[in-house]
């Protein structure tokens, strides 16, 4: 049996915790292991806070969407972040080169690379629609 959950909120930082602690609760409803739970909401919130900072053709009103798969058989969980702002695939930038040091480090540039690590698979892709649709898959 395959379970499909959307959820529909605003792209300003008040939203995100409101959504976010709605994805955690829904990863408890289908007994998703608490440390995967915890990998999908690190994505889940890096993924929107880039959208709510970088994206500048989407204002505090702008509507995103969460979408989120289960497929037990497959074990497997897919989680789409939907978003009609200006298109970018994030996965076609080239990553920064790590520092070597805590001296050298410096905030940001490694969303991303986190977001690689914690997931089994990312796409990001534009609909016909005009829909911008980041998937990250994680498997458990």
């Amino acid at each position: 049996m395959i379970t499909d959950l959307a959820s529909n909120f605003y792209a300003n930082p008040g939203s995100l915790r409101v959504v976010s602690e709605w994805l955690t609760e829904q990863c408890g409803i289908l007994a998703v292991n608490p440390k995967l739970s915890n990998r999908i909401s690190v994505c889940f919130n890096e993924t929107v806070a880039n959208l709510i900072e970088h994206n500048q053709s989407l204002s505090e009103s702008s509507v995103l969407s969460l979408r989120v798969s289960c497929k037990p058989a497959d074990s497997v969980l897919e989680v789409q972040v939907i978003d009609t702002g200006t298109p970018f695939n994030p996965f076609v930038m080239s990553a920064s080169p790590l520092p070597s040091t805590l001296d050298e480090a410096r905030i940001g540039g490694v969303g991303l690379l986190l977001i690689k690590k914690l997931t089994s698979a990312c796409e990001y892709y534009t609909t016909s629609s005009l829909q911008n649709i980041l998937s990250m898959t994680f498997s458990y």
